[in-house]
């Protein structure tokens, strides 16, 4: 008796959390379509509406995956079948396509222990109370903490555990150490900086870029299934999702997208802070990035869906800054460059 009413009420907490979810995700959406109506004075029209929610209660069982597929159509210009929701992939495929196993990216000082690849600019862990070095997790005295950091340059970038669209992200400089301090940020991991490549300093120099490929492993293989660059602006020391303007990649050429968006979605041909333009520009060595991060899914293939932040840097040479094997965000290339999950049988999993 009491078994059942404890799984009753877990049921009804679960039900909560997931209305709670897509209200989140419902609000999201609609402040989308409101800034891009005003950024291009496009609506939906009621077929488009109706073909959204259609295909959201038949294809992927609920109309609360429309307001997404209304978001998605009103950018494209049409509708498209295939495309998959962002609260949709947060509801189904993050749990059931990587389940705790994608939690693992969220705990930064493990990504040397599981993928042991120089491609990674860690440099120190912070866990627990304990400075750990390298993937053999060698435990260094607080007293050599700051030779280890600035051992090579004279700042580093602390990224704390769970860190999630830019939060918590610190720029650590060699003249302000403190030990002490660093003990306060908690558990997190120290890369350290990169200088990058003057192909993305062009756009600015105030931040190092990102770029984010998205990669699938199904069937033995894997494959590329989106790309887009993100660049800061004005004074942003860091990448931050509040503010980053966003640019599709051709996932497999490496140019860039005529158009890209700012973080409020409006259409922008070229950099706001130094009017540069996107059309025309191939990402540099990017079949290198495309080779390494293909290399390195396949040391986790039980994770099926991974967003990788890549960059290159002055010497040519690909720095991850970090995986994503959690709720990734699609939105945007699904939005721009989509419907890029078709095939994987994703559309199906409400059903299981």
């Amino acid at each position: 008796m009491k078994s059942s009413i404890k799984t009753s009420i877990k049921n009804s907490i679960n039900s909560a959390k997931k209305i709670i979810y897509d209200q989140r995700h419902k609000l999201q959406a609609s402040s989308v379509l409101k800034n891009v109506t005003k950024d291009t004075g496009m609506v939906l029209s009621k077929f488009q509406k109706a073909a959204c929610e259609e295909y959201a209660v038949d294809i992927l069982g609920s109309k609360v995956y429309a307001p997404w597929l209304n978001v998605y159509t009103l950018v494209s210009g049409s509708f498209k079948e295939g495309w998959i929701p962002d609260n949709y992939y947060g509801n189904h495929v993050v749990p059931k396509c990587k389940g705790k196993y994608g939690r693992f990216s969220g705990l930064k000082p493990l990504q040397q222990l599981i993928f042991n690849d120089a491609s990674f600019p860690d440099v120190l862990s912070s866990v627990n109370g304990l400075f750990l070095l390298g993937s053999e997790n060698k435990i260094i005295s607080s007293s050599d903490v700051k030779n280890t950091l600035f051992n090579q340059s004279n700042s580093v970038v602390f990224k704390p555990d769970d860190s999630r669209q830019g939060a918590g992200i610190k720029i650590i400089y060699e003249a302000n150490f403190n030990v002490e301090k660093l003990k306060l940020l908690g558990n997190g991991l120290f890369q350290s900086y990169i200088n990058q490549h003057d192909f993305f300093s062009e756009f600015t120099n105030k931040s190092v870029a990102t770029l984010r490929i998205t990669t699938t492993f199904y069937n033995d293989k894997v494959e590329i299934r989106s790309s887009y660059l993100r660049l800061g602006i004005k004074n942003d020391t860091h990448i931050q999702s509040s503010s980053a303007i966003k640019v599709i990649v051709d996932p497999l050429t490496g140019q860039l997208n005529d158009i890209g968006h700012t973080a409020t979605w409006r259409r922008i041909e070229s950099h706001p802070d130094n009017k540069i333009f996107f059309s025309g520009k191939h990402i540099p060595s990017y079949q290198k990035c495309v080779d390494l991060v293909k290399n390195l899914h396949r040391k986790v293939p039980y994770v099926r869906s991974i967003g990788w932040d890549v960059i290159i840097d002055n010497l040519g040479e690909v720095k991850v800054m970090e995986w994503n094997g959690a709720h990734n965000g699609i939105k945007y290339s699904e939005s721009i460059h989509g419907p890029c999950f078709i095939g994987l049988g994703w559309e199906n999993l409400w059903k299981e």
